[in-house]
């Protein structure tokens, strides 16, 4: 499974790949390919706890792995990892949460909100699994974030954790996906292939 636009390809890596990243970034990232490139301890350190996270998520529900898993967003043209987006499971209620990061020297152009479409694009899109509604929590002084959500369609419910909650509904993920793609010719393209 393949997320494409004309800029990005989201692409998840498979239970295995999020294993091989806690010892080889760069391979994971060769294995879907792409290029891991550089990136500060810290965030290194960030990650390989949020990925040990998302494998024992995936343990308990392998078949909803795509929702648990760190999809990487990669440049179409220099194949570098530019940010990664992903869910942290599949509540019983049918909401997930979506989180994301761009690498810092690629924030400001737009690739996060390209890449928040198209994930809420596939979660709602999804038959297996009817996902009713996509949340994110953001910190009240993140104002970029909170420009990809509302850019997104997503609306502030309130707060929960000292962080802003927003959510965006599937009926409106779709009147809004209408409204915006009439005329554009805009399209995404899938590619099912899954190594899971």
């Amino acid at each position: 499974m393949r997320l494409r636009t004309s800029r990005l390809e989201i692409i998840p890596f498979s239970r295995r790949q999020l294993e091989l990243f806690l010892t080889d970034p760069a391979g994971a990232a060769r294995e879907i390919g792409a290029i891991y490139g550089t990136v500060p301890f810290e965030v290194m350190e960030t990650q390989r706890n949020l990925y040990a996270m998302k494998l024992r998520i995936i343990d308990m529900n392998p078949e909803a792995w795509l929702f648990a898993t760190a999809w990487q967003i990669v440049s179409r043209y220099s194949r570098l990892i530019v940010g990664e987006i992903g869910f942290k499971g599949i509540h019983p209620n049918g909401e997930v949460e979506l989180g994301y990061s761009t690498r810092h020297e690629h924030r400001c152009r737009g690739i996060m909100t390209e890449a928040v479409k198209e994930i809420c694009r596939f979660a709602f899109e999804q038959d297996k699994f009817i996902i009713k509604t996509v949340s994110a929590l953001t910190r009240p002084d993140n104002l970029a974030s909170e420009a990809v959500l509302k850019n997104n369609g997503f609306v502030k419910k309130g707060t929960l954790f000292g962080k802003n909650y927003w959510i965006m509904t599937r009926s409106d993920f779709f009147a809004n996906a209408k409204q915006r793609n009439q005329g554009n010719g805009e399209h995404t393209e899938y590619d099912s292939e899954s190594d899971r």
